[in-house]
């Protein structure tokens, strides 16, 4: 396992802790966090983007997302918890994208 899988791993195992403990709200901020956290590792390995690479990556990702969920053997449960972490990603400002301009001669 990966430094990020652990790192996510800790955090969703302190979430159910604080989660066991009546901490509702300590509990669904760090995995909120986690998830952020986790969105910015991705997003620091694959960028910069430029123009030459952008849609390799954006297949890359989403062939490793489908084979994640399909080798992954996700069900219903699973697949909608991923979804609602997209969702949250989606509305999150902490997470930026980097695209390298490249400049046209």
């Amino acid at each position: 396992m990966g430094p990020m899988q652990m790192k996510l791993l800790n955090e969703i195992e302190k979430s159910m802790r604080l989660k066991e403990n009546g901490m509702n709200i300590a509990s669904v901020v760090t995995l909120q966090q986690a998830c952020v956290e986790a969105a910015r590792d991705v997003n620091e390995y694959i960028s910069p983007l430029c123009d030459a690479t952008v849609h390799i990556t954006i297949g890359v990702l989403r062939y490793v997302a489908d084979l994640l969920e399909e080798e992954g053997g996700l069900d219903e449960s699973g697949k909608e918890m991923a979804k609602k972490v997209q969702e949250a990603l989606h509305s999150s400002t902490t997470v930026e994208t980097y695209k390298y301009k490249e400049e046209k001669k």
